[in-house]
Parts: structure tokens; sequence; C-alpha cells
């Protein structure tokens, strides 16, 4: 099977990684994921990818000018604006509310968001609240607790 291609005119896209992947990857100009398609490990794959010359892993490895590594890929621009489009509710899980995330904040607060559900541990659930509240003072803000996520059936 082939590895499901980026189009950024798709407009039912609806899961993003904000800051890139590993199983995300650019081959020329055209941006593809890593999928289960055989026996092979994720990082014999990568491994592929990354020694391919015309490869290369589409994510943010640096916690400065992260707006300048957004602008320069086309999957990570088209996330980044989507942002600001959303309506509803959204899902974030592993946040630490840092200065260095405020461009995804800032672009959050001008969407029509109205619900934010945040993953927390019970221990810093106080902090996590407050740090929301402060970022996001005209949303709804419901936090869950991290510990109790499964992905299992």
């Amino acid at each position: 099977f082939p590895e499901p291609v980026f189009n950024e005119n798709n407009e039912t896209q609806n899961l993003f990684f904000l800051h890139g992947a590993f199983h995300i990857y650019k081959e020329g100009d055209i941006v593809k994921k890593v999928t289960q398609q055989s026996e092979k490990a994720l990082y014999n794959r990568l491994e592929e990818i990354i020694n391919n010359e015309e490869g290369d892993i589409v994510c943010v490895f640096s916690n400065e000018n992260k707006i300048n590594e957004i602008e320069g890929s086309e999957y990570l621009k088209k996330a980044y604006y989507q942002l600001s489009q959303l309506s509803g509710s959204v899902v974030i899980l592993g946040c630490s509310f840092s200065e260095n995330d405020k461009h995804i904040f800032d672009q959050l607060k001008k969407s029509q968001i109205d619900t934010i559900y945040i993953s927390s541990t019970e221990k810093k659930k106080e902090e996590a609240y407050k740090n929301a509240r402060e970022l996001f003072d005209d949303k709804n803000i419901v936090l869950f607790d991290r510990e109790t996520i499964s992905y299992e059936k």
C-alpha cells in the first residue's frame, strides 16, 4: 500500500501534529505519513527516510524560532492556520503552557472554540487550570486526568 500523501486543500482533515511528528515526512515536495504497511518497524522506516537524500522528517526540533520552521513547511503551516479556524471543542494532550508555545495559544484564542479539554495530572490540576484560565479567559476549560486515558479496547 502506498503511504498516505498530505493534501493541503483537504478540508476534512481534523487531526494535525502541530509541531510535526516522526511518522510525517517529506519526500521531495510531497508530504507523506508512515503507516503500518508491512512487517517493518517504524524505526527501520525512519532510517530509510533519513538516509534518502530526498527525505526529511517533518518536525520542529527547536524551542526557538518555531514560527520560522512552521512557515517553511506546508504541512505545519496548514496545521497552524487551521487552529484559528476551529469551532466547537478542542482536546489538548500534553500541554506545558510554556512561552515557546504562545503561537499556538494565540491561534486558539482567535478561534470560535468554546470548550477546551486539557489533560492534566491530579497533582497539577490547580496549576493547569490557572494557566489555562489566564490564556483562554473567554473559553470553557475542562481538565481531565491524563492517567485515566487508555488506548486499549
